[in-house]
């Protein structure tokens, strides 16, 4: 997420999802308290919350 561009952000939570994720637990989503302590942009995390959600 952090060197990637912003359209590419979907296809790797996804890839992330459809890997980790199940009905009963797997994969928890979250962003950094200090996102730009590692870089993240607000474009990027905007982008990943709703593809988590979808």
């Amino acid at each position: 997420m952090v060197r990637g561009m912003a359209d590419e952000v979907p296809a790797q939570a996804r890839k992330l999802i459809d890997r980790v994720g199940c009905d009963y637990g797997g994969c928890i989503a979250q962003w950094y308290a200090s996102p730009q302590a590692v870089e993240h942009d607000p474009e990027k995390i905007e982008t990943m919350s709703q593809e988590f959600v979808n």
